[in-house]
């Protein structure tokens, strides 16, 4: 008997190990997390793997990504089909969203399944979770994430290994996570044209991206859409031309060749960059090289408006950094050779004089041995301020359970009364105290039918929404882009379909989709300090990991957090010019006004036909980049550093709400030259209009000034650094964004424009969203409140290489300009 309880016992546990081995028919290897290797909670974003499979011929696998569960505590699978080739590595991304309470130490699982053709569909394209299948498990890993940034830091893509003085973007002090004479702190991200992504929701956690060093010839079919995609949704593409075999600008060798300017290209060889000195430096203390190549752009005859923006001429007129606007986007072409040997040595060019004025940054930046030279300045002890706090109480769907709440309240008053010391005194006043039990027990019998009932009849019965919304349109271009935050109500139990996308013509259910459209499980900063609460059925659910516009859920009858981005045709109708009847033209247009005896700005007429009144709307005029020189005694020099903004812009704000259908004189709005009309009193004020809680911001501190603080994320980049010579820095606030990344209009402060910001819906009187949401192919209604960001780009005038003289301006207007 022994002998056969040993057996038994071998028997067994050779059978647990032989299911507890995984197989390994595909070999699966992780190359990186994220592009450049760097990832950020709250950002979509990609993981490159490579497969092998062992197979004697090529199969359909189900590649699968599980990260952890979502904040209803169900799992997101993400997954993507792939047909192997035996015997061979070959690459994939996988894109997901990383949750906030996401870090360094969690485990996520990447399998390779057997795909079955059973796999279906249901009618609006989300994989449905029982219509999903998979065959064997042919293959797995679990891994550790690497290279994470944190959710209040920026990220700054550089492609090539030349930073170009870019990391002057991250410099800080020990310990903190801010700027010393900044805000957010932009990480300078590495990578290379091979490793980059073929979707653009691997770009997500970049605003801007610089391309240094490699062949644009590598990027080629879904990369180089991925990378269009981005740009056309925002990004801003910045190309430094190499001095030899630049080949950019040939269509043959480059599919990214339709981004660029519409510039003819002169190559000139010899050149000293002395006569640039004030584009790279802030003295004449800096060594520059004396033979190097710079490329001239002359805008082509026939460039379109927008195609050919001159950023920075030389002291020739010749024109250095050219633009291209693309969507929402833009490409700008650097023609001076910024990875000359002296300029790296030096660490050359000074970012704050070149680099803010192309991204549309502001503030000082020290180098680190400046930086802890200026830590003795009592630069300590700020306060982080996040300007995302508003989001959760934006979406939160209070009335309908404060309507629960209150009849909860009331039904257990009510029956602890009647049950409890009304309904004894009364039995007693009748001496029928003997019946107390049966009172009661009736009392609780009515009430439950009482509270059953009230709750069936306050019940939602249908799906419906709270959302808060960034809309963006630039004038001139063909594509709107919104994201979305919202809680959705569906009230039901089982699966449903959320899926976001441009609806038919009709508007009646879901369109073609002009874009890779996102939508994902949301939690907010807040909830990831929490942690997550997990219904006790939670399931899984897969989700397309290349196109994640439909997602099919479990549902609960109750409400789930999203974040959706759209990009697509024109939905509202935003602001346009129009003539004296008020209506739009060709020859409708807004401009500088030439009339020097009228102190107005701007000539010219506006009108929109939003669904409702622009309220708190704030007009922004970007007139020019404030002058590169200065006068001295010893004749023009560079401009010194100094916290002023990088533009003489004003800023008007709107005394009443903006009717939709009332024409806007631009006169009358621009009249003012009051120095309360710079651009940087407003952007004092909005810094000022959060207060300090936790780098994260864990409270929602000032509900009333929502808007202010949605038009700080918006201006982000522009928001008032703190000053070398103060000595109370140690109260200055440190803004930052966590969770709200990608919203910044700092680039348009680097060219002529004019901005228009503005909210549809209040707290009293909520509107629909622009972004077209739907639940079973059924358009969602929704409720809340959509920041309106309109950009008209105004014709170009590059930053003046002379000092500034008093025919700059009109006779006693102040400008930005400072030192």
């Amino acid at each position: 008997m022994r002998c056969l309880a040993v057996v038994a016992a071998l028997l067994l546990s050779h059978a647990t190990a032989a299911q507890s081995e995984t197989p390994t028919e595909i070999q699966i290897e992780v190359e990186r997390f994220g592009v450049g290797g760097t990832i950020r909670p709250g950002d979509w974003t990609g993981v490159r793997i490579r497969i092998n499979d062992s197979a004697p011929k090529a199969r359909e696998v189900a590649l699968r990504l599980s990260p952890r569960v979502d904040p209803d505590g169900d799992e997101p699978i993400f997954q993507r089909d792939v047909t192997t080739n035996p015997g061979q590595w070959q690459g994939a991304w996988l894109y997901w969203r990383v949750p906030h309470w996401f870090d360094s130490t969690d485990v996520i699982v990447i399998s390779a399944y057997e795909a079955l053709e059973s796999g279906s569909t249901d009618r609006t394209g989300a994989i449905a979770v029982s219509t999903a299948p998979v065959g064997r498990l042919l293959g797995q890993v679990r891994v550790t994430p690497k290279g994470f940034a944190p959710a209040d830091v920026g990220l700054l893509g550089m492609v090539g290994n030349r930073p170009m003085s870019l990391t002057r973007y991250a410099v800080r002090n020990q310990g903190e996570r801010w700027r010393v004479l900044g805000h957010e702190l932009q990480e300078y991200v590495a990578m290379t044209p091979a490793e980059l992504p073929d979707r653009w929701m691997g770009y997500a956690p970049f605003e801007s991206i610089v391309w240094g060093v490699g062949e644009p010839g590598e990027v080629r079919g879904e990369r180089a859409v991925a990378l269009k995609d981005w740009i056309n949704r925002g990004g801003h593409l910045v190309i430094v031309l190499p001095p030899v075999g630049e080949n950019w600008t040939n269509p043959s060798a480059s599919e990214l060749h339709e981004l660029l300017p519409r510039v003819t290209v002169r190559r000139r060889e010899g050149i000293d960059l002395e006569r640039y000195r004030p584009l790279l430096v802030d003295s004449r203390k800096a060594r520059l090289p004396k033979e190097t190549v710079v490329h001239e752009f002359t805008p082509m005859p026939d460039a379109a408006r927008g195609e050919a923006i001159r950023v920075f001429d030389g002291p020739d007129s010749e024109c250095v950094v050219a633009r291209r606007l693309v969507g929402l986007g833009m490409v700008t072409v650097v023609g001076l050779d910024l990875a000359h040997r002296t300029l790296l040595e030096q660490e050359l060019p000074l970012s704050d004089v070149f680099w803010n004025r192309v991204l549309g940054q502001r503030g000082e930046l020290p180098s680190p041995q400046e930086a802890e030279a200026i830590r003795a300045q009592n630069f300590l002890s700020r306060s982080g301020v996040n300007f995302a706090t508003d989001i959760p109480g934006e979406i939160a769907k209070t009335r309908t359970a404060a309507a629960g709440v209150l009849l909860g309240f009331v039904v257990f008053v009510a029956y602890w009364l009647i049950a409890g010391p009304l309904g004894y005194a009364i039995l007693k006043r009748r001496s029928q105290v003997q019946h107390s039990w049966l009172a009661y027990a009736l009392a609780a019998l009515a009430f439950t039918g009482i509270a059953w009932g009230g709750a069936t009849m306050i019940r939602p019965r249908k799906v419906e929404a709270q959302h808060l919304s960034f809309i963006d349109h630039v004038f001139g271009q063909p594509l709107q882009r919104a994201r979305t935050w919202v809680s959705i109500l569906i009230p039901w139990y089982g699966q449903a379909t959320v899926q976001v996308t441009t609806p038919t013509p009709d508007g009646s259910g879901p369109g073609k989709a002009e874009g890779i459209d996102l939508a994902a499980a949301w939690e907010s900063i807040q909830d990831a300090k929490v942690g997550v609460g997990a219904f006790p059925d939670s399931r899984p659910y897969v989700v397309d990991a290349r196109n994640p516009n439909a997602v099919r859920v479990p549902t609960r009858s109750t409400v789930k957090q999203w974040q959706v981005d759209w990009i697509g045709g024109p939905r509202w109708k935003m602001p346009v010019p129009v003539d004296d009847a008020g209506d739009a033209s060709p020859s409708a247009a807004i401009k500088f006004n030439a009339d020097r005896t009228i102190k107005a700005l701007l000539t010219g007429k506006l009108k929109h036909e939003l669904p409702g009144p622009l309220n708190d709307a704030v007009i922004i005029v970007v007139q020019r980049q404030a002058s590169l020189v200065r006068s001295s005694a010893d004749g023009p020099e560079p401009r010194p550093l100094t916290t002023n903004m990088i533009c003489d812009a004003r800023a008007y704000k709107l005394a009443n709400p903006w009717q939709s259908g009332q024409v806007l004189d631009m006169s009358v709005v621009t009249a003012s030259t009051d120095p309360s009309t710079l651009a940087s009193r407003l952007m004092e004020r909005l810094l000022g209009s959060q207060s300090t809680s936790t780098i994260q911001g864990a409270t929602r501190s000032n509900p009333g000034q929502v808007v202010d603080h949605l038009t700080a994320l918006s201006l982000f980049s522009q928001l008032d650094p703190p000053k070398r010579q103060r000595s109370d820095t140690s109260s200055f606030p440190a803004a930052n964004r966590a969770g709200a990344q990608g919203l910044d209009l700092g680039k348009w402060f680097t060219q002529p424009c004019v901005i228009v910001i503005g909210a549809i819906g209040t707290t009293n009187e909520p509107a629909e969203t622009p972004t077209p949401i739907f639940v079973d192919g059924q358009r969602v209604p929704t409720q809340g409140r959509t920041l309106v960001r309109w950009i008209y780009p105004m014709p170009d005038d590059p930053p003046s290489l002379s000092p500034p003289t008093d025919e700059a301006v009109p006779p006693g207007v102040p400008t930005e300009r400072g030192g």
